[in-house]
């Protein structure tokens, strides 16, 4: 529709989400996106597809969990794999995705 939305994380334990209807010369009241995150960076890239994907940590504490959400519109997630579950030891703070043809990276 031709909206810009921005994603963030937050000290709250939640990823926020904002949308410019402008082209970013400002954005809405950001609003809780429904994905627990610890303050931790997430990505996001639209597929060829259209659907959104996310990289996240899932959850509100911790940076050991690694998952990607799909959308079709950033309104409605779903949490199609988990990449890592919970390994003590392990940070997967900094994720990062792209798209290789048919494969998600």
């Amino acid at each position: 529709d031709g909206r810009l939305l921005q994603l963030f994380r937050t000290g709250k334990g939640w990823i926020y989400k904002s949308w410019s209807s402008n082209g970013g010369k400002s954005f809405e009241p950001p609003v809780s996106a429904g994905l627990p995150n610890p303050n931790s960076k997430v990505m996001l890239t639209r597929l060829t597809t259209g659907e959104l994907a996310l990289c996240y940590n899932g959850s509100p504490k911790s940076r050991d969990k690694l998952r990607v959400a799909m959308s079709p519109d950033a309104t409605r997630w779903f949490n199609t794999a988990e990449l890592e579950a919970g390994r003590a030891g392990l940070n997967f703070g900094y994720p990062t995705l792209a798209q290789d043809g048919d494969r998600l990276l």
